[in-house]
C-alpha cells in the first residue's frame, strides 16, 4: 500500500508569495501597454505573455511544494519473530574515530554501515541500537522498522556521544554491558493490537567495537550474559596503522592502537556465546553465526512496516526549467518585432524602407 503525503504541509504557504511576482509582472504589463499605444506599435501575441505568467507560477508553486517535504510512503504487513530480539551495541569512544588515512572512512562508520548490512540478514528479526563507552545507553528499542534501524544508525551515533560517565585514558568498559542485564532492554513484544508478555526466550547482541576496552571481569560479565539468556557476537574495527586524524594531519594527542587491549574483546565473546570475534570483513560469518544462535521460532504479524521515499529533490529540480525558461527566454523563443500602425492596419516594416529611414537620417 502506498500514497503519496507531506510532511510539511504548512510550508506549502510559501506559495502565497507567488501574488508577488505576478502582481509585478502585471504592473509591468500594464506599463508596456501605454506605452505601446503611445508610440503606435502593436502588442506582442497574448500566447508569449501568459507563457511568462505561467512560468513564474510554476516555479513558486514547486518551491512551495518541495518545502512541504514530498514522499511517497510504502507501508506493508511485516511478520516478525515473537520469541527473538537483537541489540547491535556500537562502541562509539574516541579510539572509534581512528581511521586508515585522513579521508578514509572511521572505524565508527565502518560499524555503522556493517551493523546496517547485518541488520538485513535478520529481516524478521525485532532489532534496536545502543551506544557504549563506559556505560550502555539505547538509542532504538528492538523494532521490525528496517528503515527506521537504519536513519538512527546514520543520523543518531557519534563519538562520545553521550561522553562517558569518567574522564580516563581509555573510556571503553564491557563490563558495562551488565546493564543488558539490570535494564529493561529486551522487553515484550507487540504485534499488531496484540502484546505478547512472555519475555523473550532468544536474545542477541552484536557489540561492533575496535575492541579497545579498559580492564574488567570477563568472568562476571559473561556469566551475568549468559543467566540472562543474552547471547554474544563481536565485531571488530582494528588496524595497526590506524590514527585519529584532525583535517589532514594525525591528531597530536598520541593515539596509537593498542593490540594489548583488544586481548579483552577476544576473551569475552567466547566466554558467553563460544565466538571468537569477528573481523569488519567477515560479515558471512558474522551473519551465519546470528542466525544460529537466534535459531527458528513462532512468527506473527506486527504493525505494518512503512518506507518513505522524500521527492523533495526531485520536485525543486524541476523547478529549474521553468526558472530557465524565465531568465533565457529571449533567447528561445521567436524574435517579435513590433509593427508599426497605418490606416488602421499593422504593417511590419520592410527591409528597403529601413534602409531608406537609416540614408535619410
Amino acid at each position: 500500500m502506498s500514497g503519496l503525503t507531506f510532511l510539511t504541509p504548512l510550508a506549502a504557504l510559501a506559495g502565497v508569495a507567488a501574488l508577488v511576482p505576478l502582481a509585478a509582472l502585471a504592473a509591468r504589463e500594464r506599463r508596456a501597454a501605454r506605452l505601446r499605444r503611445a508610440l503606435g506599435l502593436a502588442h506582442p501575441p497574448w500566447s508569449a505573455r501568459i507563457a511568462r505568467a505561467l512560468a513564474v507560477v510554476t516555479v513558486v508553486g514547486l518551491l512551495a511544494a518541495a518545502a512541504a517535504q514530498p514522499v511517497v510512503r510504502t507501508s506493508r504487513a511485516a511478520v516478525l519473530r515473537r520469541d527473538a530480539q537483537a541489540f547491535f551495541v556500537v562502541d562509539v569512544s574516541r579510539s572509534m574515530e581512528a581511521a586508515r588515512g585522513a579521508h578514509a572512512p572511521t572505524r565508527l562508520a565502518r560499524a555503522v554501515g556493517v551493523a546496517e548490512r547485518l541488520r538485513t540478514q535478520l529481516p524478521d528479526v525485532p532489532a534496536g541500537i545502543a551506544t557504549l563507552t563506559d556505560r550502555l545507553l539505547p538509542n532504538l528499542f528492538p523494532t521490525g522498522d528496517a528503515g527506521g534501524f537504519a536513519r538512527v544508525a546514520e543520523r543518531s551515533l557519534a563519538i562520545d556521544q553521550p561522553p562517558p560517565a569518567q574522564v580516563r585514558k581509555r573510556s571503553t568498559d564491557f563490563g558495562a554491558l551488565n546493564q543488558l542485564v539490570l535494564g529493561d532492554y529486551f522487553g515484550a513484544e507487540t504485534f499488531g493490537a496484540k502484546t505478547f508478555g512472555a519475555p523473550t526466550r532468544h536474545r542477541l547482541v552484536v557489540l561492533l567495537t575496535d575492541g579497545e576496552s579498559g580492564a574488567f571481569d570477563v568472568g562476571s560479565t559473561a556469566r551475568s550474559l549468559r543467566e540472562a539468556r543474552i547471547d554474544l557476537i563481536v565485531v571488530r574495527f582494528w588496524h595497526a596503522d590506524e590514527r585519529i586524524y584532525a583535517g589532514s594531519r594525525a591528531d597530536e594527542t598520541g593515539y596509537r592502537p593498542d593490540p594489548t587491549a583488544t586481548a579483552w574483546a577476544d576473551k569475552l565473546g567466547p566466554a558467553v556465546s563460544g565466538f571468537a570475534p569477528f573481523t569488519e570483513r567477515d560479515l558471512a560469518g558474522a551473519g551465519a553465526a546470528a542466525r544460529k544462535l537466534l535459531g527458528h521460532g513462532p512468527t506473527g504479524p506486527a504493525s505494518r512496516a512503512v518506507r518513505e521515499r522524500p521527492l523533495s529533490s526531485y520536485v525543486a529540480a524541476a523547478a529549474g526549467l521553468p526558472l530557465a525558461l524565465l531568465l533565457l527566454g529571449r533567447g528561445f523563443r521567436l524574435r517579435w518585432r513590433p509593427t508599426t500602425w497605418r490606416r488602421g492596419r499593422a504593417r511590419r516594416p520592410t527591409v528597403g524602407a529601413e534602409a531608406g529611414a537609416r540614408a535619410r537620417g
